[in-house]
């Protein structure tokens, strides 16, 4: 294969630019020098560094280390072939492919909608404000250790049958009747919890949880599609602190992070009150019903989808349910339902109302979010244009990896008996593996990533799987 490749100056950044500097690109800053073209294709710097961090970070969790430069520069060199491929698929036409198009429009509504998408970025990233003062607050009020007793619900009706008082007014006599009727409920999940700083409670619950005494009862106000959970004090307990300086910028995260996911529901819950999604019953529970395939089993994409379709003509022109938008109700269609959902990357599967119902609802969400980010503007910034480019050259070589490679490679029996008699001792079947435990005593050490890993490996005897 020959073909003209445009070597910008700046190609020698993809040899010699510091790991370090991968780690820490900004989120903010977007440098879009091209630093590799293979016409038609082109890379620039911010789709190059976003590839190297991806393998870096696939080979550390792989590996347990870094790679090393020699394994980096393996990698540096077939990521320009990958781009003399991709730039064979383009002159085939690739892109323009209906599967591509599709996963690609998927993907970019995910990039604009995900939690920490562009749009919630854009909505609240200002509003995010981690002073010096809120950091020191926590610091002095981190020195607390608390054991809390835990009682979680499947819905609000089974503690509303336990006691007629409001829920701020629990009674240590009402916990402890459901404590024992958590013995007999099995849906009902009683539980300990050692809770340290960071703690796993953000918000208005992590002042509440720092701000109580032995004895306190406290209530989780609950949302939709959530689970309803009440928390007793047990014990409290002081520790010592690590050095202010030391623990600044991890407790600046971890506000940041907490306020950020507080916002977030925030503003998640003014999507939802003024789209008033109102749910059809009857149709909903007819979906359920009917929906009977699995998409996941089904390998042959055309298949899957006319299967799909085709179990929903009974209904395929009723309405799941209504919502406002725009300050018209809109109906959501069970085709235009179905049009959403076989374009999705992720396809869920419906086993009861209530997992229908909470799709509806992120449908909805979804729906809102881009409209905001048309109106914003969003699509034309270089972060969303790079990153839809960077998913349309992966899904392309991916596509043809898989579906036309797959197809070329024919291998016969007597090369593999070659292979296997070439290298006989490589092919063994793992007896044992040691294995290395990593214990957290709490859900927050847990997300704090403070963990204890066994000295020893613990061997098992893979033979008895």
């Amino acid at each position: 294969m020959h073909r003209n490749i445009t070597m910008i100056l700046t190609l020698l950044f993809i040899f010699i630019i510091p790991i370090s500097i991968i780690c820490q690109q900004s989120a903010e800053k977007i440098n879009d020098e091209i630093v590799l073209e293979i016409p038609p294709v082109k890379i620039t710097q911010y789709e190059y560094e976003k590839n190297l961090r991806e393998f870096l970070t696939l080979y550390r969790q792989t590996n347990g280390k870094d790679p090393t430069e020699e394994e980096i520069k393996v990698w540096k060199n077939e990521f320009i072939d990958r781009t003399y491929l991709l730039a064979e698929l383009y002159d085939k036409g690739y892109n323009k492919r209906t599967d591509v198009e599709d996963a690609v429009n998927s993907m970019a509504n995910i990039i604009l909608t995900q939690d920490q998408g562009l749009v919630y970025n854009k909505i609240i990233g200002e509003k995010i404000i981690v002073t010096d003062d809120e950091i020191k607050d926590v610091y002095e009020r981190g020195n607390k250790q608390f054991k809390i007793e835990c009682l979680t619900f499947p819905d609000k009706n089974t503690p509303d049958s336990i006691w007629e008082t409001q829920y701020q007014n629990i009674k240590e006599k009402d916990f402890d009747s459901l404590v024992v009727l958590s013995k007999i409920e099995k849906s009902i999940i009683h539980n300990f919890q050692d809770v340290v700083w960071p703690y796993i409670f953000v918000g208005s619950l992590r002042k509440q949880i720092i701000n109580s005494d032995i004895g306190d009862i406290i209530y989780v106000s609950d949302e939709p599609e959530k689970n309803i959970s009440i928390y007793r004090v047990k014990k409290i307990k002081n520790i010592e602190l690590k050095p202010y300086n030391e623990v600044k910028e991890n407790i600046r995260i971890f506000l940041t992070k907490a306020k950020e996911i507080d916002l977030q529901k925030e503003f998640n819950s003014k999507i939802l009150r003024y789209a008033h999604v109102k749910i059809n019953d009857t149709i909903c529970n007819r979906f359920v019903k009917l929906f009977r395939i699995d998409p996941f089993k089904i390998t042959d994409t055309t298949s899957k989808f006319h299967r799909i379709y085709e179990q929903f003509n009974p209904i395929y022109y009723d309405t799941l349910a209504w919502y406002n938008m725009k300050g018209k109700n809109q109906p959501l269609l069970v085709n235009g339902f179905l049009d959403n959902y076989t374009r999705r990357i992720i396809m869920p599967i419906f086993t009861n109302k209530s997992h229908l119902v909470k799709f509806i609802t992120e449908f909805v969400k979804e729906e809102y979010l881009l409209a905001l980010a048309d109106s914003l503007d969003l699509k034309s910034e270089k972060k969303f244009i790079l990153d839809r480019i960077n998913y349309k050259n992966k899904t392309m070589l991916r596509l043809y990896e898989t579906r036309e490679l797959s197809k070329q490679a024919n291998v016969e029996n007597k090369e593999i008996v070659k292979e296997y008699e070439k290298n006989k001792t490589d092919f063994k079947t793992a007896e044992t593996a040691n294995v290395f435990v990593y214990t957290f005593k709490s859900k927050d050490e847990a997300i704090a990533g403070n963990y204890k890993k066994n000295r020893e490996p613990i061997k098992i005897n893979l033979r008895v799987y």
